[in-house]
């Protein structure tokens, strides 16, 4: 089951599928209507599925085999389509307003230089060439981005004036579940992940160190440098192997990052142990995994106006937003 936010006469949280988006407060709805009753349907489902994902996440994780029930169920009565449709449990997806899945995680804890073919550091404002560097021994993490930086798929991102170095990174990112810290190993992990998604971690290269570098708020903190989704895949989908996913990214069609995520220093599940063994994780929060090599920091091609980006990882989702020069600011003098 593929989990959605979207915007259709209020923040809805809903389920994709060939059909559509189904409105999984809608879907439970209907169920207990034939159980209690139509005022007490209404308002337990109100309870049940509230407009914020993390808050849904918290209130559900390790109860979705319910939802992915009621929603095949209302799929293979092909004859009620309309009415579900008139009655808005089922939309286009092209009806309504995407928003990134988790619309107010806690935070977004990046793993840095994570892959084994990584290279190390950042370009400086200079421009520098950097060599690479053997890759560090473990996974770190190394950087936080701001909730208020993510946009949607098919959401503009704003390349700002006062860069010119202006990268994108193809990340495979986690949905934490349940409250965690200290995680002791992978399997403890595991338990605690509610889904996948997709993350695209832009960023900008050439700030310079009196502002951060490439890890500060300036560096990946900037206003729409976090298309996040389309959607969050969960967990517990049949086959679904995160240590076995491809990596992929292209810049205007060309392909630029192609690995995947075996390539990783360590598994999915312990880089979140690791993230909770430095702060306490909450249910929505992302924990990104890190991306291969093929960004602009190794090729020196660096984004401009007017460019589309494109990520993927395999089963979970394509991302894919363009770039648009900063608005230019009048003198209010």
């Amino acid at each position: 089951m593929r989990l959605v936010s979207y915007y259709d006469r209020g923040v809805r949280v809903g389920a994709l599928d060939p059909a559509g988006i189904w409105d999984l407060r809608a879907v439970l709805a209907l169920h207990l209507a034939r159980v209690a009753g139509e005022p007490a349907a209404a308002h337990r489902a109100r309870q049940a599925v509230p407009a914020d994902m993390a808050e849904f996440i918290h209130r559900q994780h390790g109860r979705m085999g319910r939802f992915r029930e009621l929603v095949a169920a209302c799929a293979d009565d092909p004859g009620a389509r309309d009415r579900y449709v008139a009655q808005g449990m089922l939309r286009s997806p092209g009806a309504v307003i995407a928003l990134p899945p988790v619309l107010r995680p806690t935070k977004i804890l990046c793993a840095a230089r994570s892959y084994r073919d990584t290279p190390a550091g950042s370009t400086p404002a200079g421009g520098a060439t950097v060599t690479a560097a053997a890759p560090p021994r473990e996974v770190r993490m190394g950087f936080l981005k701001a909730p208020s930086a993510l946009v949607a798929h098919g959401a503009d991102v704003t390349g700002p004036a006062d860069s010119r170095r202006w990268d994108f990174e193809a990340e495979l990112a986690v949905v934490i579940g349940t409250e965690c810290a200290g995680l002791r190993d992978a399997a403890e992990a595991r338990r605690a992940i509610f889904g996948y998604t997709v993350l695209n971690d832009v960023c900008l290269r050439d700030v310079p160190p009196e502002r951060g570098t490439l890890s500060s708020p300036a560096g990946k903190s900037r206003d729409t440098h976090a298309p996040l989704g389309p959607a969050v895949l969960l967990a517990d989908t049949p086959g679904l192997d995160p240590d076995d996913l491809t990596v992929r990214s292209w810049r205007n069609g060309r392909l630029r990052q192609d690995a995947n995520t075996a390539e990783l220093l360590a598994p999915v599940a312990e880089i979140v142990a690791t993230a909770s063994r430095l702060m306490r994780l909450l249910p929505g929060d992302i924990v990104s995994t890190g991306s291969p090599a093929g960004t602009s920091l190794e090729t020196g091609e660096y984004l401009e106006p007017g460019d589309v980006m494109r990520v993927e990882v395999a089963r979970v989702g394509v991302l894919e937003n363009r770039i648009i020069a900063a608005p230019t600011r009048k003198d209010p003098r």
